[in-house]
């Protein structure tokens, strides 16, 4: 089970965000020049780049997103924020997402919380009871995980759930290779349709809850697919970039490979549901961007 980008219930059209691509705008608050967000202070740079280039931003506003629970993720504080995939999503406009760092320990944890974590007691997201309503996901290194859950007993005391059957469509594994891991991206993503799908919404931009209490049983989540538009874009032009010079893959080192081959069944379902740009040059992307 995953996504496919030509089924993806995007607002903004992912072949209109192509015209931006190389082009580098400076964040409002920071001055540091960035591709259509900031990754430092989280902004999101379309409607500078629309107003830079006299473009009507009416078809790139990206509308309010909502979880059907409320989701933190813990950062380490020692690996780069830049690198993360988190940013892909940190910088749109999600109502119940919220960040926070950590360094060996994390135990300021909120009540009626889980933590999405496999083990021999984890159950799947979809069973979580409907008095959780906070879900907890680690952004870091495998081994770090480790080191955090030994540090912090109150978060390891949490209800763990997973997410089974996904594969990742865009990940760089650090060190070695895990089967099933995902970005950290992916996993606020796949773990949102899920509850979103066990609340009764039937699409990526279902309705919202009766009472707005953050429960389960009456939240089934807001334009959940347009958390993807920053990182399906990604996949579209690292993966066009990559085909047009027929790099099939990327060793990280002789345990972990990512397979880059797949770009031209891609494109043709994008294609398909929102056309070709006319003037496109595969493989003229300019700097491929980094995602975890």
């Amino acid at each position: 089970m995953n996504f496919s980008i030509s089924e993806l219930d995007l607002t903004v059209n992912p072949h209109l965000l192509v015209k931006f691509r190389g082009l580098r705008v400076p964040c409002p608050k920071c001055g540091k020049k960035y591709q259509y967000f900031c990754r430092v202070c989280n902004i999101d740079l379309l409607p500078t780049l629309c107003a830079q280039f006299n473009i009507p931003a009416a078809q790139y506003t990206i509308p309010e997103i909502t979880l059907p629970i409320k989701t933190t993720i813990l950062l380490s504080e020692l690996e780069d924020y830049e690198s993360s995939s988190i940013p892909f999503i940190s910088c749109l406009p999600v109502s119940n997402l919220q960040c926070k760092r950590f360094n060996d320990s994390f135990n300021d944890v909120e009540p009626n919380s889980a933590l999405l974590m496999p083990g021999p007691d984890s159950i799947h997201v979809s069973e979580l009871p409907n008095s959780v309503k906070n879900l907890y996901i680690i952004d870091c290194k495998w081994y770090q995980c480790s080191r955090l859950l030994q540090n912090s007993p109150e978060l390891n005391k949490l209800p763990k759930v997973v997410l089974n059957n996904y594969t990742s469509q865009f990940w760089r594994p650090h060190g070695r290779k895990f089967e099933g891991c995902l970005s950290s991206a992916e996993c606020v993503y796949y773990a949102s349709k899920e509850l979103s799908l066990r609340s009764g919404s039937n699409s990526g931009s279902g309705g919202n809850g009766s009472d707005g209490n953050n429960t389960l049983e009456n939240t089934q989540g807001k334009n959940i697919d347009d958390l993807l538009t920053y990182y399906a874009n990604n996949i579209l032009i690292v993966k066009r970039y990559l085909f047009g010079r027929n790099i099939k893959h990327i060793n990280k080192d002789r345990e972990s490979r990512v397979v880059y081959e797949n770009w031209e069944e891609i494109k043709k379902g994008v294609e398909a549901r929102w056309g070709s740009l006319e003037g496109e040059e595969e493989g003229k992307d300019g700097q491929e961007e980094d995602i975890q």
